[in-house]
């Protein structure tokens, strides 16, 4: 009976905790936010998951995309699930996880270059201006529409954004978040088959708030 006690009070315990984190990572993330990322999550599991996996429960279809992905040799950045991801491309919340070109040009003299510029929501709210260049040789790296038409598909993390903040306000608390964290912070962008290959290592609890979010917002968009 002592030791039911003891169980009992450890499972409210870890209970409790698992709501203040995600009381504490939805206050810095906002309401608005936060209410867009767990429509994406109900919309990715009773749309696209259930769709794929009709017999499967939401965990099990986690783990089972997963590993289907991991085993696609044919599996790149342009492969990612397809589904409807209307409701994230008109909220606010892309710009809080992620940054994204918005002008491409070229610039020409003794160092020629080719410049990405990027849309930032910055910590204040308010939308500025980051300018990324890379080395362009005229002579050998031809440009056409194609070409420019791709950089505008690229996307970069926003450290700046409430997403990344409120992950970093939680990660003490969760090993997979400060190991997920770690590597884009470091790294940028974190390529799918990376955090793929992680999450089936260390076999998460598919069910938990937290890997749901970083799945879905990671591998989906």
């Amino acid at each position: 009976m002592k030791y039911l006690i003891i169980l009992i009070v450890s499972i409210s315990f870890l209970g409790c905790s698992n709501n203040e984190q995600i009381a504490e990572f939805e206050k810095v993330l906002g309401y608005e936010n936060s209410e867009t990322l767990t429509l994406m999550v109900f919309d990715f599991e009773n749309g696209f998951l259930k769709n794929k996996y009709p017999n499967l429960t939401p965990e099990r279809a986690y783990k089972k995309l997963l590993i289907e992905m991991r085993d696609n040799k044919d599996f790149s950045w342009g492969k990612l699930p397809k589904f409807n991801k209307t409701r994230f491309e008109k909220s606010r919340l892309k710009y809080e996880i992620y940054s994204y070109v918005d002008s491409v040009w070229t610039e020409t003299g003794e160092n020629p270059k080719m410049v990405l510029q990027y849309k930032v929501l910055n910590g204040d709210g308010n939308f500025i201006t980051r300018v990324t260049e890379l080395s362009h040789n005229p002579q050998v790296d031809k440009v056409n529409d194609s070409i420019i038409k791709n950089y505008y598909t690229w996307t970069d993390l926003n450290y700046e954004g409430r997403y990344w903040k409120a992950l970093k306000k939680v990660h003490k608390s969760n090993q997979f978040i400060s190991n997920y964290l770690e590597v884009a912070v470091t790294g940028g962008p974190v390529q799918p088959e990376l955090l793929i290959d992680e999450l089936l290592n260390s076999n998460p609890n598919y069910s938990d708030y937290f890997i749901k979010r970083i799945i879905v917002t990671n591998i989906s968009y």
